[in-house]
């Protein structure tokens, strides 16, 4: 009887983990009103450009191979919700509260200012009840009339964080998002695809963990000859059940671009960290 016992319980549990296992669940990131998010981003990136080419070349170019370049990122920002209003819109006021911003040539360190300048820029807008961000309007003691008209898309695209699918995700689902950039090698431009996929590997009442994969490739459009791109890597993903957001995303990714001319071969190397935290809490 004991026996016949024991083997009820362990059916038991082993169909409640299959259960567990086998629920789905519906993700997306959305803003709540009356809160207070405070987002710490961190950039390093080490990036190695060597010129293949013959030493007189480079000597008459004033070009010196290898050229090592170490440039590191840190800001701090804290955006405050206020109440929804009469359209499902949530009110926003958002500031850069810290930036420390340089690169290192050769051992050499140069302060990025022109990042640095946004140290204290305001921004306010709405977020909608479809999640999409509106920037009403940017103040800052340091910003230019033009620096100001360009801030908007650029606070958008910097809002819009992890788009999830608008079904239900199990464990071992995953989900693609791709971002097209303009890498610049040389005197050319290399139009490329990074593409990140989302895999669900686990679930608790609390978080939701994604492991992260990411490629890049060229874009298959790309019509500059003599060049090429790729790369790779990996990260984490944490999506907080409870305040509806990513709380946590790191990436770590190695990439390599080259660029050819009549003069040289051109080799970007480059490792890149990123990381951004958020904490949340309630006004």
């Amino acid at each position: 009887m004991m026996i016949k016992m024991k083997k009820i319980i362990i059916l038991g549990s082993l169909a409640f983990i299959i259960l567990s296992c086998n629920e789905k669940i519906a993700l997306k990131n959305s803003f709540l009103p009356d809160h207070n998010y405070k987002i710490h981003s961190r950039e390093e990136s080490q990036v190695e450009i060597i010129l293949n080419a013959d030493e007189q070349k480079l000597k008459e170019f004033g070009m010196e191979s290898p050229v090592n370049i170490f440039i590191f990122k840190d800001i701090k920002q804290t955006i405050e919700t206020s109440e929804v209003d009469s359209n499902g819109s949530i009110n926003f006021h958002s500031i850069i509260e810290n930036i420390i911003a340089y690169q290192e040539r050769n051992g050499k360190r140069t302060e990025l200012e022109s990042t640095k300048s946004l140290v204290g820029m305001q921004s306010f807008g709405k977020f909608s009840k479809e999640n999409k961000t509106k920037i009403d309007s940017v103040k800052g003691d340091n910003l230019s009339t033009e620096l100001k008209q360009q801030l908007p898309d650029f606070l958008n695209s910097m809002f819009s964080n992890i788009q999830y699918p608008d079904y239900p995700l199990g464990i071992g689902d995953k989900f693609i998002q791709e971002l097209p950039l303009a890498i610049p090698v040389g005197e050319t431009n290399l139009n490329i695809i990074m593409t990140y996929e989302y895999i669900l590997a686990e679930v608790s009442d609390k978080e939701a963990i994604f492991n992260i994969k990411s490629m890049i490739e060229l874009k298959k459009d790309n019509t500059e000859e003599n060049v090429r791109a790729g790369g790779n890597g990996d990260g984490l993903l944490i999506h907080n059940l409870d305040l509806n957001y990513s709380t946590n995303y790191t990436t770590n990714i190695e990439m390599v671009f080259e660029s050819k001319t009549e003069e040289m071969l051109i080799t970007q190397k480059i490792i890149s960290k990123s990381s951004i935290k958020t904490e949340i809490y309630n006004k």
